[in-house]
């Protein structure tokens, strides 16, 4: 494990927890129409984005046991519609 590695886990986590905490009791017309929400939820994937991005150039063998993201996310829209981007 690289040094960094740690610090980068704990800002996936830490971003991820957010995005639950705050929308947990949210409905989806809820998260549409808080704009204060859906900036602070669409940062925090952005966080998980950057600190997944670097994990993947600094510790490869590490990033390579987080799941697909990539189709986790087509897999989400698939399921339900309102998921995809405007």
């Amino acid at each position: 494990m690289q040094p960094k590695t740690p610090k980068l886990l704990v800002d996936i986590s830490d971003a991820a927890s957010f995005i639950l905490d705050s929308t947990r009791a949210a409905t989806v017309g809820d998260y549409i129409q808080n704009r204060q929400m859906r900036q602070a939820v669409e940062r925090n994937f952005e966080i998980i984005g950057e600190a997944v991005n670097r994990l993947n150039r600094l510790d490869p063998t590490t990033a390579a046991k987080i799941s697909n993201t990539e189709e986790d996310c087509r897999v989400s829209e698939r399921a339900d519609p309102r998921l995809r981007s405007h």
